[in-house]
């Protein structure tokens, strides 16, 4: 009786994965060509989780792909298991197995969590048998074009943030936003660093009230609007507005780039209602799952 492995993915199977992988593009948030797909699993190998039928010769039946975010957060990227060899308890299994990885060797680890797209949401019940909860739901939007007819707010100074912004951006991270979403000292100095990325940080009475981290898709025509924080008590003052203004007056000297995507939280009615008044439309919606440890 042939009997289902879970190993590490190693470079014996690198092969076989990106054959099957080609035929599930875009499973959950997979890289989307064939060759970031390459660079991407020879990367995070010992992240990656197979599944293998003992047959002659062996053959991958599915695989989890991920990724450890930040010091407290790790993510599931991709997780397939091929149709024949569904509900045989290898989902399961392969998330056994990852987590016990994290856990083995991240003893900080807080959450593991997964983005499930609107065409695979039928997956949530299977995460909710593995100890996930549904963290949110998330809106998707995009901007087919460049033009941003609002202008920057001449009382609010803008520039690009510095290693001596990362403590009030630490400070302002956590008046902002919930303990899952906060970025850490050391996402910020990724960020801030980053080659195809630029982080946009806003003055208002001297005080540090808002930044805004912009990038570029590996292909280079798409601009990803990654995130936005004002400070409550300086909101309606045109600080959103005008980091984003700056944002697209960036994203124009990129020369390449033909659209521009954000996500939101769908519950967010001011977010929502404030993205849609600067042109993006709503293109797709998204379950976060997450599992904690603590």
């Amino acid at each position: 009786m042939m009997k289902t492995i879970i190993t590490s993915l190693t470079k014996e199977y690198f092969s076989s994965l990106e054959v099957l992988h080609t035929g599930f593009i875009g499973n959950f948030d997979s890289p989307e060509d064939l060759q970031n797909f390459r660079t991407y699993i020879r990367i995070r190998s010992h992240l990656i989780k197979i599944a293998i039928q003992s047959s002659t010769p062996p053959s991958i039946i599915g695989y989890v792909i991920c990724d450890q975010t930040s010091r407290y957060k790790a993510r599931v990227y991709s997780l397939f298991v091929l149709p024949p060899f569904q509900r045989r308890h290898v989902g399961s299994n392969l998330i056994q197995a990852v987590e016990e990885e994290f856990l083995r060797n991240f003893p900080d680890l807080r959450y593991l969590s997964v983005r499930i797209p609107e065409k695979y949401s039928d997956s949530e019940t299977f995460f909710l048998k593995q100890g996930f909860n549904l963290i949110t739901k998330i809106n998707y939007y995009v901007k087919n074009d460049l033009s941003f007819p609002f202008e920057i707010n001449p009382n609010i100074e803008i520039r690009v943030a510095t290693m001596e912004d990362i403590k009030h951006l630490v400070k302002l991270e956590r008046i902002c936003f919930s303990e899952y979403w906060q970025k850490s000292a050391e996402v910020f100095k990724k960020n801030i660093l980053l080659d195809n990325g630029i982080f946009f940080v806003a003055f208002l009475e001297g005080e540090l009230v808002g930044y805004n981290f912009n990038t570029v898709s590996s292909n280079k025509t798409e601009g990803q609007y990654a995130r936005i924080a004002t400070l409550p008590k300086f909101r309606r003052r045109h600080i959103a507005t005008s980091l984003t203004a700056k944002a697209f007056e960036w994203f124009e000297t990129q020369r390449t780039i033909q659209r521009v995507i954000l996500t939101t939280f769908a519950e967010s009615d001011y977010h929502n209602a404030m993205y849609q008044s600067w042109g993006f439309r709503l293109s797709d919606q998204e379950l976060i799952m997450a599992k904690n440890y603590y």
